[in-house]
């Protein structure tokens, strides 16, 4: 069963077509709210034209610091309940489907805040169309400091549960999904479920404490995560393909990625078949992995291929599953800063909040205003990282390919890492360096 709903969520994930920001409509400011432990199922409205019922500015915790970040919105399939529409237009629902999966966008790059939407959003259309319930919560950010972002995710899992006799479907099957900061935290959760390290930051803003916030599955896009040993990793595997170091800078490399051996070592990885991963074997497989990769898109590209505008299309497309566009999360989506003193003291995990040093400071800023409705970033502003393109060794693909040999051609350009038999239509590759280079 699990195996279905995944489908649907990688479904749901691909076929979005435009960007949140652009297709969300702005709401006029939220009344003032008061929390309940229940959510009213009198209080729905309806968007006909994508038969989805859809609820905002649910406040999930009892302690709300700030209803920018601790309301969300729940957007269910028309199918899923029975509405009933009132005198002042609401409707009152009543659920009639209790197997759908909830799916909910960590949609927070940079670790940067996520407001929640204040009125429909016309994309949740793809994921309710694919039979998902659209989870859709704010949480605060890294200006706001670590782990607050996580704990708000988990305060409204838990809300969300604590509601499941009255709610549409399961609410024990929880998904969630994000790219780059929001794939580390959407890591996190499916890494740290129940974790009793967040349950003094849920109590102290009023979490329900009697649900479990451990979800389903976690499906993430280049999560940066362990930044503890990026140095490492990276000199590990890009250290190898320059070669005009200077004899202190290689031998700074050589031990930063022995370091990152000793790293690997140490974690006990195992493969899918419960085998036991070290160095040793490490970086054969990942070498199958890269094959793998590389021979699933043999098998499943059409050709003539474009690179190009296959690209932008799937840009757009992950944009709008997790990778810095859902709702008007964007319009406070900002990278980390480049200046020191605004961001020395976000990374840190504070203390837990009965102690007084945990106190969030009251001169704190608030998060940054973000980028204007409907401007699409590029990969440079949502994870920080400044490309310099003039001096890249990388190849460019951007061009019509006719044929699967052609593509493997412009890939072999520089020198052969590529080995194609076009009577399997599969490939190796002679060596993870010349990947790497």
């Amino acid at each position: 069963m699990y195996k279905k709903f995944i489908s649907g969520i990688m479904l749901a994930s691909f076929i979005a077509g435009s960007t949140f920001t652009s297709c969300s409509k702005k709401s006029e400011p939220l009344p003032k709210k008061t929390y309940s432990d229940s959510i009213s199922m009198n209080n729905w409205k309806y968007n006909e034209k994508d038969d989805v019922y859809y609820q905002t500015g649910i406040i999930y915790v009892s302690k709300p610091e700030d209803l920018t970040y601790h309301t969300l919105g729940i957007f269910i399939p028309g199918k899923y309940v029975e509405g009933t529409k009132n005198s002042d237009g609401t409707y009152a629902i009543k659920a009639i489907q209790k197997d759908a999966p909830y799916v909910m966008p960590i949609e927070t790059p940079g670790y940067a805040a996520l407001p929640a939407p204040e009125d429909y959003v016309d994309a949740v259309k793809d994921y309710t169309d694919a039979g998902l319930i659209f989870l859709y919560s704010g949480a605060r950010g890294k200006t706001h400091g670590a782990p607050l972002g996580v704990t708000d995710f988990k305060a409204a899992i838990r809300y969300i549960r604590h509601n499941s006799e009255i709610l549409p479907g399961n609410t024990d099957l929880v998904f969630t999904f994000g790219m780059s900061g929001g794939g580390a935290q959407s890591a996190i959760l499916g890494a740290s479920g129940d974790s009793e390290l967040y349950e003094p930051y849920l109590q102290e803003i009023g979490a329900v404490m009697t649900e479990s916030d451990a979800v389903t599955g976690s499906m993430d896009w280049c999560p940066i995560t362990n930044l503890n040993v990026a140095n490492e990793a990276y000199e590990w595997e890009m250290g190898r393909t320059r070669t005009d170091l200077s004899e202190f800078e290689q031998y700074l490399s050589e031990e930063l990625a022995l370091a990152f051996g000793s790293y690997i070592d140490s974690l006990n990885l195992k493969d899918e078949n419960g085998n036991k991963l070290t160095l040793v074997n490490y970086t054969d497989y990942l070498t199958k992995t890269i094959e793998d990769s590389l021979n699933t898109f043999l098998s499943t590209t059409a050709f003539p291929y474009n690179p190009q505008k296959t690209q932008n299309n799937m840009h757009l497309k992950m944009l709008t599953a997790g990778m810095g566009q859902m709702g008007q999360g964007m319009n406070n989506m900002q990278p980390p800063s480049d200046k020191p003193d605004e961001n020395k003291d976000n990374n840190r995990m504070p203390p837990p909040p009965d102690n007084k040093d945990g106190k969030k400071p009251e001169n704190r800023p608030e998060p940054p205003e973000g980028q204007p409705n409907g401007h699409q970033p590029s990969f440079e502003e949502m994870d920080g990282i400044q490309r310099n393109k003039n001096n890249s060794t990388g190849l460019n693909l951007n061009r019509t390919f006719n044929s699967p040999e052609e593509y493997i051609a412009a890939l072999n350009e520089k020198t052969t890492w590529v080995i194609y038999d076009k009577s399997t239509n599969t490939a190796k590759i002679t060596s993870i360096k010349d990947f790497y280079k």
